[in-house]
Protein backbone atom coordinates (compact mmCIF):
# COMPACT_ATOMS: atom_id res chain seq x y z
CA UNK A 1 0.00 0.00 0.00
CA UNK A 2 1.11 3.31 -0.60
CA UNK A 3 1.58 6.38 1.32
CA UNK A 4 -0.93 9.00 1.85
CA UNK A 5 -0.70 12.08 0.47
CA UNK A 6 0.00 13.89 3.76
CA UNK A 7 3.01 11.73 4.23
CA UNK A 8 5.25 12.15 0.75
CA UNK A 9 4.45 16.14 0.79
CA UNK A 10 6.11 16.03 4.65
CA UNK A 11 8.99 13.84 3.81
CA UNK A 12 9.50 15.86 0.76
CA UNK A 13 9.37 19.44 2.84
CA UNK A 14 11.73 17.23 5.41
CA UNK A 15 13.68 16.41 2.35
CA UNK A 16 14.51 19.76 0.80
CA UNK A 17 14.58 21.54 4.49
CA UNK A 18 11.52 23.34 4.06
CA UNK A 19 9.85 24.76 7.13
CA UNK A 20 6.23 23.10 7.42
CA UNK A 21 5.47 27.30 8.65
CA UNK A 22 6.57 28.65 5.37
CA UNK A 23 4.23 26.58 3.17
CA UNK A 24 1.48 27.47 5.16
CA UNK A 25 2.19 31.33 4.93
CA UNK A 26 2.27 30.91 1.27
CA UNK A 27 -1.08 29.14 0.75
CA UNK A 28 -2.87 30.82 3.28
CA UNK A 29 -3.59 28.27 5.85
CA UNK A 30 -2.97 28.55 9.67
CA UNK A 31 -0.49 25.63 11.12
CA UNK A 32 -3.61 24.14 12.92
CA UNK A 33 -4.61 23.21 9.67
CA UNK A 34 -1.91 22.42 7.50
CA UNK A 35 -0.52 19.97 10.32
CA UNK A 36 -2.96 17.77 10.12
CA UNK A 37 -2.87 17.47 6.64
CA UNK A 38 1.03 16.58 6.67
CA UNK A 39 0.21 13.88 9.85
CA UNK A 40 -2.66 12.39 7.65
CA UNK A 41 -5.46 13.46 10.33
CA UNK A 42 -7.32 15.69 8.29
CA UNK A 43 -8.51 15.32 4.79
CA UNK A 44 -6.52 17.29 1.77
CA UNK A 45 -8.88 19.28 -0.53
CA UNK A 46 -8.13 19.74 -4.07
CA UNK A 47 -7.75 23.44 -3.52
CA UNK A 48 -5.11 22.93 -0.69
CA UNK A 49 -3.43 20.53 -2.93
CA UNK A 50 -3.23 22.46 -5.71
CA UNK A 51 -1.86 25.63 -3.94
CA UNK A 52 0.79 23.63 -2.00
CA UNK A 53 2.34 22.06 -5.37
CA UNK A 54 2.29 25.84 -6.43
CA UNK A 55 3.98 27.87 -3.45
CA UNK A 56 6.62 24.68 -3.94
CA UNK A 57 7.08 25.20 -7.66
CA UNK A 58 5.98 21.53 -8.21
CA UNK A 59 4.04 19.89 -10.94
CA UNK A 60 0.89 18.37 -9.88
CA UNK A 61 2.29 14.80 -10.44
CA UNK A 62 5.02 15.10 -7.74
CA UNK A 63 2.87 13.80 -5.07
CA UNK A 64 1.08 11.24 -7.02
CA UNK A 65 1.07 7.67 -6.09
CA UNK A 66 4.12 6.26 -7.75
CA UNK A 67 2.89 2.86 -7.42
CA UNK A 68 -0.68 3.36 -9.60
CA UNK A 69 -0.70 2.97 -13.16
CA UNK A 70 2.18 3.41 -15.57
CA UNK A 71 0.70 3.55 -18.79
CA UNK A 72 -1.40 7.50 -17.36
CA UNK A 73 1.41 9.67 -19.43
Amino acid sequence: MSEPLGTRIKAYLDEKGIKYSFVADRIGLPMNIFSPILHNKRELKATEYFAICRALKVPLEKFADQKGDKSEK
